[in-house]
């Protein structure tokens, strides 16, 4: 970009980096395939996140660049910083798009037998450097490419692609009508798209169904694959509004390496401080994760609602969601645990109190927000 970058802070280094390794990243491409890359997902994740996917369907890489760039002249410090990581890592992510262009064109004068579908596919990556998705094949394709990146960009978590069938739909449709698709080559799209990405609608038929849905539930139970029951839960409990929301961590997982299984207690009022103690500890450990994932993934941010608005990061909105779900979490987990305890102690009919379940959860507030508004160069550096 022509425009010059600001002082390179730890949260600009981390947007440098991504950029190039965008860049570099491998281009998977089988000749007897549709669509392009392979997503690789990293460790087991302890969060969940969920990216705006229809915002990046809706706009695409190019779109949402040209209008951070707008914003970048009118705006100063943070904000501006932001936007710059954002054009740095949609740079590297057109970047990646286009060598994937390239390559399926290469590949398709030294396989002849593929040519057609490679000449398709290489027509498909480079139009959606340019703009947004337009068929069910530039749909797909385009969704792909996002999870392909935003993975690569946040290996500690996983990013969940939500209930695509519905968001696709149109697409789906309007090619039938046009007859630039038919239902057998819209059925192989599909199968490697869930062979990629994972399966993401119900083993049983619900509300909101499409006429899309179904092909997707055909596909997986060819491939022989369901979706995880917490995350269907996800979808449709309406955590998930085709927008990010908070990062859904694995609670269980991160709680017991807090709670010490060692740790015994002589009377109700011990297990309560140290309760409290731990959701102290708890929130803001999570309130600065959250603030990590958000500060450290400028290709996040950029399909996130709020960016492209001048807001911040972590939105008021977004703030009571987290503290939302984390009083969930806390009344699932360190509440439950506190009872099961209470019980062990012999404390007779004596059940958690509402006095102590509110202290918990304030306790939880008081602790989070100044977390989510920690300074951000030093939960980077």
């Amino acid at each position: 970009m022509n425009q010059e970058l600001s002082l390179k802070t730890p949260v600009k280094q981390r947007a440098i980096s991504l950029k190039q390794e965008m860049e570099e990243l491998p281009v998977v491409i089988h000749p007897e395939e549709f669509l392009a890359g392979e997503v690789i997902q990293g460790q087991e994740p302890v969060y969940y996140l969920f990216p705006d996917m229809k915002r990046w369907l809706t706009l695409g890489p190019a779109t949402l660049r040209g209008r951070i760039k707008e914003q970048l002249y009118v705006c100063s410090g943070e904000r501006r910083e932001l936007y710059e990581c954002v054009l740095l890592v949609l740079d590297g992510a057109i970047t990646y798009m286009s060598r994937c262009a390239k390559n399926a064109d290469r590949m398709s004068v030294d396989l002849p037998e593929y040519e057609e579908t490679l000449r398709s596919t290489a027509h498909v990556c480079r139009d959606l450097t340019g703009r947004a998705a337009q068929t069910y094949w530039e749909a797909l394709q385009s969704a792909l490419f996002l999870m392909i990146l935003l993975q690569n960009e946040n290996r500690s978590g996983r990013f969940l692609i939500g209930r695509v069938d519905r968001l696709l739909n149109h697409y789906y449709l309007q090619d039938l009508r046009q007859g630039t698709l038919n239902e057998e080559v819209a059925k192989e799209l599909t199968l490697e798209f869930v062979r990629k990405c994972g399966p993401i609608v119900p083993e049983e038929a619900g509300e909101n169904e499409t006429e899309l849905t179904e092909v997707f539930r055909k596909v997986q139970k060819e491939l022989g694959v369901s979706p995880d029951d917490t995350i269907m839960e996800y979808y449709e409990s309406g955590i998930m509004h085709g927008r990010l929301t908070t990062p859904l961590f694995d609670y269980q997982k991160m709680n017991a390496s807090l709670w010490d299984e060692t740790r015994t207690f002589g009377n109700a009022e011990e297990l309560k401080d140290y309760t409290l103690s731990l959701i102290r500890e708890w929130a803001v450990h999570i309130g600065k994760k959250i603030v990590d994932v958000c500060a450290s993934s400028p290709l996040l941010s950029s399909v996130t609602e709020g960016t492209l608005e001048g807001g911040t990061d972590i939105s008021l909105e977004m703030k009571a969601t987290i503290l939302s779900d984390l009083q969930f979490a806390g009344e699932e987990v360190f509440l439950s645990k506190v009872q099961q305890i209470l019980s062990e102690l012999n404390a007779g009919e004596e059940d958690l109190s509402e006095q102590f379940r509110r202290e918990a959860i304030e306790t939880l507030n008081q602790y989070v927000l100044p977390a989510l508004d920690h300074d951000e160069e030093e939960s980077l550096g």
